[in-house]
């Protein structure tokens, strides 16, 4: 991303949903196991992708986050997500199942990290979307 201020939002919005994923996973009696594992790294994945999506567009201009086509096909990308985290989590396998909870509580919470957390990062941080700090070009050659 070539600035530290736009990894630390994205990395911010991570953390708080893992932060509220292991407090569900606290108060719930819902045990971390060796199955339950997958979900970080899914956590990630789709963290990333979804967060980087909005800075990028913050980056370019764009003020309203929330109203966009990029946030509607966010939305829309993890409803089709969540569909298939929750057919796991109907499966009769209780490690299977236990997963398919997990990864649907996941995917909630990063969904509100992503759509209330990284709007409000991104509107303190003013120079992230002025047009005053372009993007410099990747040049070509081995350096």
């Amino acid at each position: 991303m070539r600035r530290l201020v736009d990894v630390v939002v994205v990395l911010a919005t991570l953390l708080l949903s893992s932060l509220m994923t292991v407090s569900v996973l606290v108060s719930l009696p819902m045990p971390l196991n060796y199955a339950n594992i997958i979900v970080l790294p899914l956590l990630l994945g789709v963290g990333v992708s979804f967060n980087i999506y909005f800075v990028m567009n913050w980056r370019a201009g764009q003020k309203v986050i929330l109203g966009s086509a990029t946030a509607r096909a966010v939305l829309f990308s993890a409803l089709t997500t969540g569909t298939a985290f929750g057919s796991l989590a109907l499966s009769r396998h209780p490690g299977t199942a236990s997963m398919g909870w997990l990864l649907l509580i996941t995917l909630f919470f990063t969904l509100v990290a992503s759509f209330v957390l990284l709007p409000a990062l991104l509107a303190t941080l003013p120079q992230l979307g002025s047009a005053s700090t372009p993007v410099r070009p990747v040049a070509p050659g081995p350096f």
